[in-house]
């Protein structure tokens, strides 16, 4: 009980550190990069490239909101049922299917698809932190299935999701400094920041045993969703 006790509270404390180092440094980032302060420097947005990002965050949205509900399922032990057993290949596919979209959609004026170079695209801190995302989300899919597969069957193995949950919230908090100067824009990714770093924990501490009973089951899964419904709601306008 001492040892669980002195770990849940390091890693507060860790969790803590790291969210007060991401918001100075995403300013930072804000404040000091040419092109994020001429994005920031636009008088108007085109039409065009506002409805593309909605569009995306929206698709993703629905997509996360499937992944709550399926892990909903699982907790529930429905896919543990002998006819619905292919059920747990949903899990991996669904993250690697996202994956892919945004991997297509995110920043079309950008590598591969439009006419800036990869290295400009990675110099830019928004667009490379997208790429981060896609790179984080097609991983989740590619782990989770090796588990699912029974490739990577080592107890440790099923803390990488909760992991990546955390660091996906901590890396949304320091978007979310690009959007600084959007107070709406803004605040809507401080919410699914603490979504999905609220959901990793609790997935961390379910996984520890931790979080027990119905409570401990259904609290990383309703986070889940609720961040597929931010995600749903998202507007830049």
């Amino acid at each position: 009980m001492k040892l669980r006790s002195s770990f849940r509270s390091r890693l507060s404390a860790l969790l803590v550190l790291a969210w007060l180092g991401a918001a100075p440094l995403g300013s930072a980032f804000a404040e000091t990069s040419p092109d994020v302060h001429a994005h920031h420097q636009q008088s108007a947005r085109s039409i065009e490239d506002i409805e593309h990002s909605e569009f995306n965050h929206h698709a993703a949205g629905m997509g996360v909101l499937f992944m709550g509900l399926l892990a909903l399922g699982m907790e529930a032990g429905i896919a543990r049922r002998p006819n619905l057993q292919a059920m747990r290949w949903l899990w991996p596919a669904g993250w690697i299917a996202m994956g892919v979209f945004l991997f297509m959609r995110n920043d079309p004026h950008n590598w591969p698809w439009g006419p800036i170079s990869l290295m400009d695209t990675l110099s830019a801190p928004d667009t490379l932190q997208h790429q981060i995302f896609t790179v984080v989300v097609m991983t989740i899919g590619t782990v989770e299935g090796l588990q699912v597969g029974g490739r990577l069957s080592g107890p440790r193995w099923r803390y990488f999701f909760p992991v990546l949950g955390i660091g996906s919230g901590l890396l949304l908090g320091l978007h979310a400094q690009v959007h600084a100067l959007t107070p709406h824009v803004y605040f809507q990714h401080m919410v699914m920041a603490v979504l999905a770093t609220s959901l990793g924990m609790c997935k961390l501490l379910r996984e520890r045993g931790t979080l027990q009973g119905w409570y401990g089951s259904l609290l990383w899964p309703v986070l889940l969703m609720l961040l597929g419904a931010q995600l749903l709601f998202y507007v830049e306008h």
